[in-house]
């Protein structure tokens, strides 16, 4: 049996009996500020679920659905996002330094003001996603096309890869200098 608690109040928000996330059904759960750090959830049905300030610091959440999700400002930290499929989700403000987003679906996710710092976005599919004034120092876009995202006033490195032809100053970024 899981029981998933608020990380400020420890109230609880969800009982679940099973011993793992992994492949879960949570569609429109309410976990706001649930703490799941380094949770496995693979698989797991998310769809429209509210994460607003949730910990899921370093998760497995390869190939989730958090289509239509809420997750403004939680915290993705180094999650392992594989596959995931963002779409259409909320990730302002969202820490998600270092996370694994190989591969992920984040078509239409509004990411404005998020730490994508060092994040693996390589093969993504980012179009219609808003990243204006995200963080993407040292984040590595190879493989993905990024014509149709909005990133004005992101921040960027001399660490960033970009794939293509990307001009970071025809699209509004600017660039951080890193001694």
């Amino acid at each position: 049996m899981i029981l998933i608690r608020h990380k400020k109040t420890h109230d609880l928000l969800l009982t679940v009996p099973a011993d793992t996330l992994e492949a879960a059904d949570l569609e429109n759960a309410d976990l706001v500020g649930a703490r799941l750090p380094e949770m496995a959830m693979a698989g797991a049905n998310l769809r429209g679920a509210q994460l607003v300030g949730a910990n899921l610091f370093g998760a497995g959440l390869q190939r989730v659905d958090f289509s239509n999700a809420n997750l403004r400002g939680a915290n993705l930290f180094g999650a392992d996002l594989r596959s995931a499929n963002l779409e259409g989700a909320d990730l302002r403000g969202a820490d998600l330094y270092g996370a694994n987003l190989q591969g992920a679906n984040l078509r239409g996710a509004d990411l404005v003001a998020a730490n994508l710092t060092r994040a693996d976005l390589r093969r993504s599919h980012v179009e219609g996603a808003n990243l204006e004034s995200a963080w993407l120092e040292g984040a590595d876009f190879s493989g993905t096309d990024l014509g149709g995202a909005s990133l004005y006033g992101a921040l960027y490195d001399n660490h960033t890869q970009w794939s293509g032809e990307l001009d970071p100053e025809e699209k509004g970024l600017f660039l951080v200098y890193v001694e």
